[in-house]
């Protein structure tokens, strides 16, 4: 996360107005248990980059070991930030691990893909974010198994919290 926001500090411009961040986490992965966290920078009048990490062991009492870094650059539509309609980029890593019957998956893969959303502020420093995104994934299993594979890739009821 610090890497994150070092690259956003110095490619985010060189104006000498504060940066504006704000935190938030996904209520949707949180009831499959998946602890989660998001990090989000403004970096242009339109524009922000997201950081959204997912850690998951055992959702559900299924046996799965989930961890996902994924970055994602969105584009306003309003013309500020945390207002109303927004598309997206993102990218992934995902780490995963399951077992179904008697089959043991162990692997990772690599997705990329676009999403789309509203987000409604709630207030001054509190934003309610709806997002959806689809794309593709690229596997690599212990193995030997590789392929690629249309996955969803977001789907959030996030609350943030904006920090000036």
């Amino acid at each position: 996360m610090v890497a994150f926001a070092a690259v956003c500090f110095f490619f985010g411009g060189t104006s000498a107005k504060a940066q504006r961040l704000a935190v938030g986490t996904n209520a949707l992965e949180w009831l499959a248990s998946a602890d989660n966290a998001q990090l989000v920078v403004v970096t242009g009048e339109r524009t922000t980059l997201h950081l959204d990490g997912l850690y998951s062991r055992r959702p559900f009492g299924e046996e799965i070991r989930l961890f996902s870094l994924s970055p994602e650059v969105r584009y306003w539509f309003i013309g500020r930030p945390f207002t109303k309609f927004f598309v997206g980029a993102t990218g992934g890593y995902n780490d995963y691990w399951y077992k179904r019957k008697d089959e043991e998956h162990l692997g990772y893969a690599f997705t990329a893909g676009a999403t789309a959303g509203y987000d409604f502020l709630l207030g001054k420093k509190v934003s309610l974010d709806l997002t959806i995104g689809a794309g593709v994934a690229r596997y690599r299993e212990k193995d030997g198994g590789v392929g690629f594979c249309p996955v969803p890739l977001k789907l959030g009821v996030s609350l943030f919290f904006i920090i000036d």
